[in-house]
């Protein structure tokens, strides 16, 4: 980094010997109207490349002046980008040098002259930017917009029913419904048919309240201040990738197994999940069709349409092995789009299959699960805040950057409901008992 900057600085002064050259350049038309040599002007070659001169001793004790050679390629040609540049008119580089040094900073110059310096150029650029006052970190402000786009695009979190609050906190009606049996829908709500002068009964709904209350999700990074001067560019795309891999990961696991308290509550820890017993004499650690059929008959009907399978990466050897019986035969369960030798995924039950590394491993509660993440209801503030400091490890000399997103999340409903025909209780929220 020392000698990137040295050499930095030196050029620095090869760019201050062009302004004083410049001036010279401005005697007379004819010389703007040419090449530019240098020992013309009492330069030697050396000198004009930004060389330094030494002193050495000669015999008889004389010293004499040498100059160094520059360190520039053998292939440094600059003259060679520039239109006219060997013969006299608007195109000579005397003339386009000289515009250059009054107006360097602009594009058209900067793109000619690094052209003209070839690799070794572009590495004096690159080494720049590397520098603390010409780094990226002006654009910070940009990762709270970066970095909520892609939350959202975590599937667990697009699925849920959201809603944006301006305080910290939303409170939602909700039915207090555990059966469907006459008189108990809604809660205590009920029709009946009355003949001509009855008296039509009274009923009433069971209301209760879901109370969410935004809860705070934090991530801090420290940056070295060799980091940053470094890193360039490629720091902000590193810190934002990890950071949203990071929130990703939280969020999701929280709608799944979040305790609830200072986080939100996952369905597997909701009163509405209802867990679906292994089969009689079923093997520890496996999978069978009768699971995946029996838990799909628990789903709540409305929840249908807009459900998927979670399931854990080792499921899937499991899932491959289903099948139907049929006679003496029987046909697979799960075939992958396009067959087995496509990309897994596709549908069990016309329901998609989606791997999270959330879900327990196979054999336990949790394994599989069949939901509808829409009955899962989350607040948020709407973005991510983002601060930085300098004073948190100043004596460290590290810079602190601080994340911070506020959510919560909790089922819509709060128990199994009991259908209108039958026993066997239903929700939107259903996974396989743990079977060992």
């Amino acid at each position: 980094m020392a000698d990137n900057q040295s050499f930095a600085k030196s050029f620095d002064k090869r760019l201050e010997s062009l302004e004083a050259l410049g001036t010279r350049l401005e005697k007379t038309a004819a010389d703007l109207s040419q090449p530019v040599y240098p020992h013309r002007d009492g330069l030697g070659h050396s000198q004009w490349l930004g060389g330094d001169e030494e002193v050495i001793m000669q015999r008889g004790g004389t010293r004499k002046a040498v100059s160094r050679a520059a360190m520039f390629p053998a292939d440094y040609q600059p003259y060679a980008v520039w239109k006219g540049y060997n013969r006299r008119g608007d195109g000579a580089f005397s003339t386009f040098l000289k515009e250059g040094i009054r107006n360097w900073r602009t594009s058209e110059f900067e793109q000619r002259f690094q052209k003209a310096g070839g690799s070794f150029l572009k590495t004096i650029q690159g080494m720049s930017e590397g520098i603390g006052g010409d780094g990226g970190f002006a654009v910070l402000p940009e990762y709270s917009t970066a970095i909520f786009e892609k939350v959202y695009e975590n599937d667990l979190f697009n699925r849920t029913d959201n809603y944006t609050v301006v305080g910290n906190s939303m409170i939602f009606p909700r039915l207090n419904e555990t059966s469907r049996a006459n008189g108990q829908r809604a809660g205590g709500l009920s029709g009946n048919w009355i003949g001509e002068g009855g008296t039509i009964p009274a009923t009433k709904l069971g209301l209760g309240q879901l109370m969410l209350k935004l809860k705070k999700l934090a991530i801090v990074v420290y940056l070295t201040d060799e980091l940053i001067d470094d890193a360039g560019i490629a720091l902000e795309q590193y810190v934002t990738r990890k950071v949203t891999q990071e929130f990703n990961f939280m969020v999701g696991d929280a709608i799944v197994e979040g305790s609830g308290g200072a986080q939100p509550q996952g369905f597997l820890n909701s009163g509405a999940l209802l867990a679906v017993a292994k089969q009689s004499g079923q093997a520890a650690g496996t999978l069978v069709k009768e699971n995946l059929d029996n838990m799909y008959s628990r789903l709540w009907a409305g929840s249908v349409p807009s459900s998927a399978w979670l399931i854990n990466q080792d499921v899937w050897p499991a899932i491959f092995d289903l099948n139907q019986a049929v006679g003496t035969g029987g046909y697979p369960m799960f075939i992958p789009p396009g067959g087995y030798n496509a990309a897994p995924n596709g549908t069990l039950l016309g329901r998609p299959v989606i791997p999270i590394e959330f879900a327990s491993t196979l054999g336990t509660q949790g394994d599989v699960s069949l939901v509808d993440l829409n009955q899962y209801v989350t607040i948020s503030k709407g973005g991510i805040a983002q601060a930085q400091s300098i004073h948190v490890e100043f004596l460290t000399d590290q810079l602190a950057l601080r994340f911070v997103m506020r959510v919560d999340g909790a089922t819509w409903e709060n128990s199994p409901v009991t259908p209108f025909k039958g026993t066997n209780t239903q929700s939107s929220f259903v996974t396989l008992q743990t079977r060992s």
